[in-house]
């Protein structure tokens, strides 16, 4: 695993498709599948690319979080139009209060038709990038 720190200007996250988060008390991390923008060669970092030229499978890290709030809002498609159900929403406290950053995100659930927003407030940021097959089934 690679482990990048305070590289947020670097990442486009306004499509991503995330999937699993974990939210510790004072620690964040969400997993992101698949469409994070990487800006300047950044994308050489990552092992999993598609010809568009996103990325994928690594994890967004948020150290000393004050606040984290992810919303879905799942949809269905009828008769050719979409319908939007009712908002799922997960909020979460930490203890942090100093030296705070805030940090907006978009996109969509892996698997799921839907619609993400999330907000995060935290001390730090930090990218880790999975390998090719991380992580790995143990036996």
């Amino acid at each position: 695993m690679k482990v990048i720190k305070d590289c947020w200007t670097s990442l486009g996250v306004s499509e991503c498709q995330y999937g699993g988060h974990l939210f510790d008390g004072a620690n964040a991390t969400i997993y992101v599948n698949h469409w994070l923008a990487a800006f300047g060669g950044f994308d050489r970092n990552f092992y999993r690319r598609n010809p568009d030229g996103f990325v994928g499978h690594c994890l967004l890290v948020f150290l000393g979080v004050r606040r984290f709030d992810l919303i879905a809002t799942p949809y269905v498609r009828a008769q050719g139009r979409v319908v939007w159900q009712d908002p799922v929403n997960f909020n979460y406290s930490g203890l942090a209060r100093e030296g705070i950053s805030r940090f907006e995100m978009e996109g969509s659930l892996q698997g799921f038709a839907s619609s993400v927003s999330i907000l995060v407030e935290a001390q730090e940021f930090e990218l880790r990038i999975l390998e090719e097959h991380e992580p790995a089934r143990q036996s």
